[in-house]
């Protein structure tokens, strides 16, 4: 739902206290461009910019971040170890990156040769015993002059970005940057600062009351604002296993009206299924999109639709490989969105560092609902 200028808050909603809201932009891959939508962000920067990701290879977006540091912006990259297991992948544009991809090197390597600061997680740097499969520091955000936080399913290497069936979205809010920057800030990152130390409780003092952001994250005054989309931020962003994310879910299935739309990568988790079985009881149209099976969630007294949809494979480029299903996200009734980096099964849920927003958005769930009803038409493996 296309909003015109200058209308920040849906009908009947006050602005928050902390400014306007609004969606930037809202991408669904792979036909839209998800790649494009974080490097013109990054290349908006007028004053900082963090950067925090699980999965990161894809050359174009390290060189918008080099860009970003030459030309004088405050970075700081926080990085998941496996990061430093991949290397550098894409077309690359500049003498150093194509010499760093030309010699095998991964990001950290390249963005820190570049002056970049960068923080690597390493699972042994996590409290808790040695497992077999260690937690992850699982984001895949942005946070733009302490204003604009960009954040979704999507990892930022070349399958996913190009291939698998994932999504991403920036949004003004210096609600939601804060609370990503302040999730940073508590893992005690050298150099990483509290966002409400700066002038105005924004990350830049050219991000304050008198100027706003378009889609591109150029900077412009006032009396000119940007075409928007339709955002209220309802609650979040919440963050994973400091805040049991599956009560979030919790909450707003209980109190949907009308509907619930699962679309999930996996569904493994006994509690979340169980809600949605009773949410079926009590009347409402409960829908699951998932690429992994899921138990027990049809029985004679709560009929739940689920489509089941699977990995597919395929051989691009000669080499055989998944193109994933990759959502993670829950409709509530028309307009409530849950969504995040967190998936549906224990460790995300209890070990792993995630992310999940709850928001408000005609245009965001209509896009979503658009995903389903074409997956639900011409994807095989609908039960």
């Amino acid at each position: 739902m296309q909003r015109g200028p200058g209308e920040h808050a849906p009908k009947g909603l006050a602005e928050p206290e902390d400014g306007p809201e609004w969606l930037l932009d809202f991408a669904l891959g792979p036909r839209d461009e998800i790649p494009q939508l974080i490097i013109e962000q990054v290349d908006g920067a007028s004053c900082t910019l963090r950067v925090l990701a699980f999965w990161f290879t894809y050359l174009p977006i390290a060189d918008a971040i080099v860009r970003a540091h030459a030309r004088g912006i405050d970075v700081r990259v926080l990085l998941d170890a496996r990061s430093t297991t991949h290397k550098l992948e894409g077309a690359c544009s500049t003498r150093a990156g194509c010499a760093h991809l030309a010699a095998r090197r991964n990001v950290a390597q390249y963005l820190q040769s570049q002056g970049v600061p960068v923080q690597i997680i390493h699972p042994s740097a996590r409290p808790g015993p040695v497992r077999s499969r260690p937690p992850i520091f699982h984001p895949k955000a942005i946070v733009v002059d302490g204003v604009t936080a960009c954040f979704g399913s999507s990892n930022w290497y070349l399958r996913a970005l190009q291939e698998h069936d994932e999504h991403y979205l920036c949004v003004h809010s210096r609600r939601v940057a804060a609370g990503f920057e302040r999730f940073a800030a508590r893992r005690q990152i050298a150099g990483w600062s509290d966002p409400h130390a700066r002038s105005n409780g924004s990350g830049c003092e050219l991000c304050a009351d008198q100027l706003q952001c378009n889609s591109t994250g150029a900077h412009h005054t006032a009396d000119a604002p940007p075409q928007v989309l339709d955002f209220r931020l309802l609650a979040g962003p919440f963050f994973g296993p400091e805040s049991a994310l599956d009560e979030v879910w919790q909450k707003y299935i209980r109190a949907a009206r009308s509907r619930v739309r699962v679309v999930h990568w996996r569904l493994d988790w006994a509690p979340l299924v169980d809600d949605l079985r009773l949410a079926s009881r009590l009347g409402v149209n409960v829908s699951i999109f998932t690429e992994t099976q899921v138990k027990s969630t049809a029985t004679s007294d709560s009929p739940i639709s689920t489509h089941v949809f699977g990995p597919r494979r395929t051989a691009a480029h000669g080499q055989p490989h998944t193109i994933l299903f990759h959502h993670k996200v829950i409709l509530v009734d028309e307009d409530i969105v849950l969504l995040g980096s967190v998936n549906a099964f224990r460790k995300s849920l209890r070990e792993d560092s995630e992310d999940l927003t709850v928001f408000r958005s005609v245009h965001v769930a209509a896009r979503l609902d658009a995903l389903c009803e074409r997956h639900g038409q011409f994807r095989p493996g609908g039960v």
